[in-house]
């Protein structure tokens, strides 16, 4: 009887993971759709990923304030 509900345990948990798994690929799946058929996907890549711009846009880049080494943040 012990070993039934390890089998069992094992197959509620084997099922959960099935479960997980077919979302995940649920989701790869609408990605790989999106590369293939629309341009969004791939820009948004371009520009997150690769650093990548368009033609006559501007990039800034916002650097966090450096305190000095030893400068209390307290302030004066």
């Amino acid at each position: 009887m012990q070993e039934v509900r390890a089998l069992r345990a094992q197959v509620q948990a084997q099922a959960a993971d099935n479960a997980r798994l077919r979302k995940r690929n649920e989701l790869l799946e609408a990605e790989v759709a999106d590369l293939k058929t629309g341009t969004h996907a791939i820009e948004a890549h371009a520009r997150s990923e690769l650093g990548l711009i368009k033609p006559g846009e501007v990039f800034y880049q916002v650097v966090p304030a450096q305190h000095p080494a030893g400068a209390s943040s307290a302030g004066p």
